[in-house]
């Protein structure tokens, strides 16, 4: 990673190396089930938006700016995990042990003129214990539908501007969408997703939900299809929350709202002929 400013500042780099193992054991059961048993190690590196270095002051009250020096973050996951299939639905669920190893995190602190200051760090460590349920159902022919929750862990310990801190919660995300297929080419697809508040070493920030139905006709037999989407049909604004704070030195509260609600058309045509010859799959 590089790079550098026309004006000002000088260069700046960053480079790093990883080695990522995975191992997985799974086993054929009974009745089309499965239960495996896995350890991998995961890598999530930083975004440009947290990388460059630009100091944002478009509100001089909240300057944000990115941080070069961010190193990615280092997860070791072990999870034991079962799916069967019982008459119409197929059920996976899985218990797993996460630890994260320098978490990226914003971290706020204030000016001497009172301005908040917003930047990314690797701020220390994160153990965290969860389990997830997926499921999808046959209602019908016609009708399927399907559905996730994910309940874990925060528990995270870190420095921050010289301080040693540490939060927990319990945290969980959850989805679920149903779709229709109808005669003559029509389909209607609902999507809905819902998450708990975030947490963050130095606060919280508020829950987020999202949802959509849209709706598709086939065209040209087959070939192609029109469509139409609505998102948010019932909230045209979005409202996050925040609550930040550091001890003996600041606490914030942010209330943001931002237009949610969209409406889109689409149109797609497939023509010519795609000839892909198939790899034998492995056993495994």
């Amino acid at each position: 990673i590089m790079g550098s400013f026309n004006q000002g500042a000088g260069e700046f780099s960053n480079e790093y190396d990883n080695i990522l193992p995975s191992v997985i054991l799974s086993r054929m059961l009974k009745g089309f089930s499965n239960i495996k048993l896995s350890f991998n190690q995961r890598i999530q590196r930083p975004s440009l938006f947290f990388l460059n270095p630009f100091r944002n002051e478009a509100d001089r009250r909240n300057v944000t700016v990115g941080n070069p020096e961010l190193e990615p973050e280092i997860t070791d996951q072990f999870e034991l995990g079962y799916t069967t299939v019982i008459k119409k639905a197929t059920i996976s669920a899985s218990v797993y042990y996460r630890n994260t190893r320098d978490i990226i995190e914003s971290i706020l602190s204030i000016d001497p003129e009172g301005a908040t200051i917003t930047t990314y760090q690797n701020v220390g460590e994160n153990d965290s214990w969860g389990t997830s349920i997926f499921t999808s159902i046959n209602v019908k022919d016609f009708w399927t539908l399907r559905g996730t929750i994910n309940i874990f862990t925060y528990n995270a310990t870190g420095v921050i501007n010289g301080q040693d801190v540490s939060n927990s919660a319990i945290l969980w995300t959850g989805n679920a969408s149903s779709s229709f297929k109808f005669k003559k080419g029509y389909s209607v697809e609902i999507f809905g997703f819902i998450r708990s508040p975030r947490q963050t070493l130095q606060g919280s920030q508020t829950s987020f939900s999202i949802f959509s139905i849209g709706a598709k006709k086939e065209i040209f037999d087959k070939k192609g299809s029109i469509g139409i989407q609505i998102v948010e049909p019932f909230a045209e604004f979005k409202r996050f929350d925040g609550d930040f704070s550091q001890e003996g030195v600041f606490n914030q509260t942010t209330v943001r709202e931002f237009l949610f609600r969209s409406y889109g058309a689409s149109f797609s045509y497939r023509f010519g002929k795609l000839k892909s010859k198939r790899r034998k799959r492995s056993k495994i």
